[in-house]
């Protein structure tokens, strides 16, 4: 647990000081929004109902509901760059020796204006994976 928390911490540090904001969306999304988006891997959304009926699903990933949001702002974007840390999940066969769960954390960034370059952003991809430490020298 220390170890995600750590790992957490580090991208959230590495995301904010590149000027991006926090978003925080709701775990379940209506199933309709959902399960036109993601083609054949809409067989691994968790399907639920809730006391009134109303057919909703657990978030796959971070990307519906953040084209979600902000579509709901209609364009008016306060800020450029937001991003995203927080629980997914899959309707999937766990395979713990391969690194497949049910639910899992992941982080996403997203930015409404292009970084100055490819330079700028594979700086920032690389700050992030050398601050936690995995896979780089």
């Amino acid at each position: 647990m220390y170890l995600r928390h750590q790992i957490e911490s580090v991208v959230r540090d590495c995301f904010s000081a590149y000027g991006g904001a926090c978003l925080d969306t709701p775990v379940f999304e209506r199933k309709d929004v959902l399960t036109d988006k993601y083609g054949e891997d809409s067989k691994l959304i968790f399907d639920l109902m809730d006391q009134g009926g109303e057919q909703l699903a657990l978030r796959y990933d971070h990307t519906v509901p953040l084209a979600r949001h902000l579509a709901m702002l209609g364009g008016n974007v306060p800020q450029s760059k937001l991003w995203q840390i927080g629980k997914v999940y899959r309707r999937d066969n766990p395979v713990m020796s391969k690194g497949r769960m049910r639910e899992f954390m992941q982080a996403v960034c997203a930015t409404s204006v292009l970084f100055r370059s490819h330079r700028d952003f594979s700086l920032y991809i690389y700050r992030t994976l050398i601050s936690v430490e995995i896979g780089m020298p």
